[in-house]
């Protein structure tokens, strides 16, 4: 048995290898925590989130859309519905994973992409107001698209 591993029920913790705790992993992880994830980057990704979701009720309106954007701080997604849900019941009765896989799609083929479906992009720490204008852009596309393939 090896030595340095705590013997069973001692309540030690094994914490060893490659990438724990060497010096480099360490600064990047209080840079980031002390640089990067600070109180105010948090207040810009929330505004930047909000006008995301700005951009979006925008573009539904002006395609006469029933839907509505949500806004949960940095993360904003579009509702396939003119009221946002309010709970994970109305949520799902609300939802159009058809409609969500499909613009999923369109938007990742044109360089966007969301990670989880129906819960909309998150504005990350490095994004740009030109990223979210770009994000605004292909999502209106997808829009018309939509609206083109009905008369098509």
């Amino acid at each position: 048995e090896h030595e340095s591993w705590p013997e069973e029920g001692s309540g030690g913790l094994a914490l060893g290898g490659t990438l724990f705790g060497y010096p480099l992993a360490l600064a990047a992880t209080r840079a980031v925590l002390t640089e990067i994830l600070t109180p105010e980057a948090h207040v810009r990704t929330s505004e930047r989130g909000a006008r995301m979701a700005d951009g979006l009720d925008m573009i539904a309106q002006r395609n006469a859309l029933p839907w509505s954007a949500f806004r949960l701080y940095c993360r904003s997604g579009i509702c396939y519905s003119q009221t946002p849900p309010r709970n994970a019941a109305e949520a799902t009765e609300k939802a159009d994973f058809q409609l969500n896989r499909y613009q999923r799609l369109f938007m990742a083929n044109r360089g966007v992409w969301e990670a989880i479906p129906t819960s909309g992009a998150a504005v990350s720490f490095v994004m740009t107001d030109k990223d979210i204008a770009f994000y605004l852009e292909v999502f209106e596309r997808m829009v018309k698209s939509l609206g083109q393939s009905r008369r098509d």
